[in-house]
């Protein structure tokens, strides 16, 4: 019979890691151009504005790492 030729398959396990690793260096580059449009900026509206983008990048980064 053929398939007792076939050697043991593993299952596909995804690269947790390294996916977890690309997704916190996209999160913390994003967070640094929010910080950098914070900083510069001296509307007190765009302001209020990335506050809110930093805690929702924090808030994924915290469900990153949950990932691992």
């Amino acid at each position: 019979q053929l398939w007792a030729l076939r050697p043991p398959t593993k299952p596909h396990t995804p690269p947790t890691r390294a996916i977890v690793t690309k997704i916190y260096c996209t999160l913390k580059h994003q967070n640094r151009h929010a910080t950098t449009m914070a900083s510069k900026s001296r509307d007190t509206i765009l302001t209020s504005h990335t506050i809110d983008i930093r805690t929702t990048i924090e808030s994924i980064r915290e469900q990153a790492a949950n990932i691992q």
